[in-house]
């Protein structure tokens, strides 16, 4: 189970890494939004579970 939550959290951090890179890239106000990036990063974690257990 440690390896599968291990690997889980680092596909987790690079997704949303890449994400709020792109979507910074477009919209440049994003990158000084925190709030922003809280909603995505629970978003994508939501995902995540959800293709992880069901």
């Amino acid at each position: 189970m440690t390896i599968i939550k291990n690997k889980f959290n680092l596909n987790k951090s690079t997704l949303l890494y890449n994400f709020y890179n792109i979507l910074a890239i477009q919209f440049p106000k994003i990158k000084t939004d925190s709030s922003f990036l809280k909603q995505a990063s629970s978003y994508i974690q939501f995902i995540f579970y959800k293709k992880l257990f069901y």
